[in-house]
């Protein structure tokens, strides 16, 4: 009986010992095994984030392109429509003929230079009338290539004390070109190109005809005298 009961205890013992080995095997067998990312699988991921950032930077450069080019188009039109409104009030008042005051016959001034048909370069003179005084200017438009802009200077009527002084499109006017159309400056054609320069990336041509000269006859200017106070 009690050789029996020992052999009961000892393949208990046994069968017990051998249910624990399974188990931690199969636990053992179980577990999943941890490595890091092998050479092919850290190239693909890198190439797959050149692209996302090659992609991000094109979105952002294409937007900022197009806020650059929409600031110089801004740019180019406020410069233009300043220049346009200042030749404008200027060739309404410019007189076209001769005129005498007390002191005798003031001579007509009308030059284009180098030449009529393509100069850079306006002088003439116009009628300054303000709520004090009215008297006779000189008025000077001209290409300033050095600097690439336009310039507009006032003088006294003989064309030596400078009244004032204005300057349009600083830097980045590449060409300003004004023509006689019709001849004694009845219709004048004014051109200019903005273009590179100040950080500038694209050109935009202007182009205006202006009526010059008052309302007047030669004929019935050169039977006033006119009185300058």
């Amino acid at each position: 009986m009690i050789e029996e009961n020992g052999l009961q205890r000892f393949c208990l013992s046994t069968a017990l010992s051998i249910k624990i080995k399974r188990c931690n095997y199969s636990s053992e067998n179980n577990t999943p095994r941890r490595r890091g990312f092998t050479f092919p699988e850290a190239l693909i991921g890198i190439i797959v984030m050149c692209l996302l950032v090659a992609a991000i930077y094109r979105i952002i450069s294409s937007g900022m392109r197009g806020v650059k080019h929409g600031q110089e188009t801004v740019d180019y039109i406020q410069t233009a429509a300043r220049v346009f409104r200042a030749l404008d009030k200027d060739l309404k008042c410019m007189i076209t003929t001769s005129l005498r005051d007390g002191s005798g016959a003031i001579p007509r001034l009308y030059e284009l230079s180098p030449n009529p048909t393509n100069a850079n370069t306006l002088t003439f003179r116009k009628f300054f009338v303000s709520s004090a005084k009215c008297e006779i200017r000189q008025v000077t438009y001209r290409l300033e290539a050095a600097t690439k802009e336009i310039s507009r200077s006032e003088y006294d009527c003989n064309g030596k004390t400078l009244i004032s002084s204005f300057r349009f499109g600083n830097g980045f006017v590449e060409e300003f070109s004004i023509q006689d159309l019709a001849g004694e400056s009845k219709k004048i054609k004014v051109a200019f190109t903005l273009g590179e320069g100040k950080g500038k990336s694209k050109k935009s041509t202007f182009q205006r005809i202006f009526s010059a000269g008052m309302a007047f006859s030669s004929g019935e200017f050169r039977n006033w005298v006119f009185h300058f106070l």
